[in-house]
């Protein structure tokens, strides 16, 4: 039966619609209008008296790692912690609390050593304090680094730690090691990640950085239906053909809210551990990590045009940057539909405006990290200088070249709060105050054209989601207000009261 949704204002990337009510039926909105006026035309209707606020269209995640996001379930949790004992004491407390195996690993995500004093990484000898018998593997909250104790060292096979510290690609290799959580563990660890995401609005996820190893856990999802949101995956360039052939009716489209969406490469590493490739250096030397050849780039890129699927790039640094705008022009020079499956340059945090107006001709898309403005905008300013650090996703130019350009959250190193990343992007404040490059603050209307408009063009959806028009996907969220009425300081009260995907209820807030 039909839907009608009635009694909060509407507001999506246009601003604030005159309209007053929304029919959905099927999943999809079939008329705006007056609740009298649709009342007349459409009945009969089942009516949803939403209470106030505002129905905006639901938020698309059009960065992050969700598998990754929910697997953090199962692993003791540093974020925040300040001191080596409060870590030892993190890791007591998540063995007590999962009576894990004696022999079993523990692995931690979250730690950050700009929480500590003296700003450096923890050392093997701390490491083997923390945890002296057991195997312990510490993410770094940058998902760039990582840490193992002599345990693990042993357990794993690990030759090449510097002082326990493993970089990038050393490091994504330990992870491939490490072995699964039994299938209940996973299973819950999904649908509990699937809550947070839901309840934060986010109706389409994103999993950027599949693998073959992931794709017992990705036919589960689909075997099981367990899937309330829709999820589109990236796979390495290893994987991404093996994955094809065992999951084809996901290939560029849902099968049970799951796509094969295409491939994921890692340009460089993350700018507040100091691994992101820039053509300059950072205070106090270093260049960062450049984590592909020219040739593996371009290779990547040639798959994606074989298999006319999408290609996604990590690059956070200038370097990153040119190396994919550089391969991206040969490939293109000899593949000219490659810049029709719409690449995006991931995080682009210090992409120049040169570098930002050739992905205007080439036609890549740009996604930015913005709410590093405040959670590490003092870190890039200590390690780059204030003019650098105020690059930091640079809209402005985005907006001066007309580059489609979206906003994400990547995590697990941040939660999926578009909320959050709405403000930070408006903001551009440090924790410490300062303004971070006035000239690339977006309004609250073009944050919200970046969070749900844009994000559908991505994913090649824009004619089926990310506003509130007729054919469009009822996909909406409930807010305690209006994001483009309130002033920008205030964005941060607002709340979610309700999320509907494709008109059915699947979050309302206690």
């Amino acid at each position: 039966m039909k839907k009608l949704f009635f009694g909060a204002g509407l507001a999506d990337w246009r601003g604030s619609l005159r309209q007053t009510a929304l029919l959905e039926e099927n999943g999809k909105i079939i008329a705006l209008g007056g609740r009298a006026a649709l009342k007349e035309r459409f009945a009969p209707y089942r009516e949803t008296d939403l209470g106030g606020g505002a129905l905006i269209p639901a938020f698309i995640d059009s960065h992050s790692h969700f598998t990754e996001t929910a697997f953090t379930r199962l692993q003791a949790d540093f974020t925040g912690a300040g001191d080596v004992e409060e870590l030892r004491r993190r890791v007591r407390g998540f063995e007590k609390a999962s009576s894990p195996a004696p022999e079993a690993a523990v692995t931690a995500f979250g730690y950050d050593e700009n929480n500590f004093k003296e700003k450096r990484y923890l050392s093997q000898k701390e490491l083997d304090y923390i945890s002296p018998s057991r195997p312990l593997i510490v993410r770094h909250s940058s998902g760039h680094i990582g840490f193992a104790n002599t345990a693990a060292q042993k357990a794993f096979g690990i030759k090449n730690a510097k002082d326990g510290a493993l970089f990038e690609t050393e490091f994504f290799e330990v992870l491939r090691r490490l072995p699964p959580p039994g299938e209940q563990s996973i299973r819950a660890a999904l649908v509990a990640a699937q809550r947070d995401y839901l309840r934060r609005g986010v109706c389409t996820a994103q999993d950027g950085a599949a693998s073959a190893q992931l794709l017992g856990v990705y036919k589960m999802l689909v075997r099981e239906k367990l899937l309330r949101l829709r999820l589109a995956a990236y796979f390495e360039p290893q994987s991404y053909e093996k994955a094809a052939r065992e999951m084809p009716q996901a290939v560029g489209r849902y099968d049970s809210n799951f796509k094969i969406a295409g491939i994921k490469i890692f340009l460089d590493g993350s700018p507040q551990a100091k691994t992101a490739w820039m053509l300059e250096p950072y205070i106090g030397g270093g260049f960062g990590a450049q984590t592909m050849s020219d040739s593996q780039v371009e290779d990547a890129m040639e798959l994606s045009v074989r298999n006319k699927t999408q290609l996604i790039a990590h690059c956070n640094g200038d370097a990153a940057a040119q190396q994919f705008l550089r391969c991206a022009e040969k490939v293109a020079g000899r593949y000219p539909e490659f810049c029709s499956l719409r690449p995006v340059i991931i995080h682009a945090q210090f992409i120049t405006e040169e570098q930002v107006a050739r992905a205007a001709r080439l036609g890549v898309l740009l996604s930015f990290f913005s709410s590093h403005s405040y959670y590490w905008g003092d870190v890039h300013i200590k390690n780059l200088g204030f003019q650098r650090a105020s690059r930091l996703s640079p809209a402005g130019w985005a907006l001066k070249y007309g580059v489609p350009f979206t906003l994400h959250c990547d995590s697990p190193v941040l939660p999926p709060d578009m909320l959050d990343i709405m403000r930070r992007a408006v903001l551009r404040k440090t924790k410490s105050g300062e303004l971070l490059g006035a000239e690339h603050r977006l309004s609250p209307k073009g944050a919200l054209e970046a969070l749900t408009r844009s994000g559908a063009y991505q994913y090649f959806e824009e004619n089926e989601r990310g506003g509130l028009s007729e054919g469009m996907a009822a996909d909406l969220v409930l807010l305690s207000a209006n994001p483009l009425a309130v002033p920008p300081q205030e964005l941060g009260s607002i709340k979610i009261l309700a999320v509907f995907n494709e008109g059915g209820l699947v979050y309302k807030a206690e």
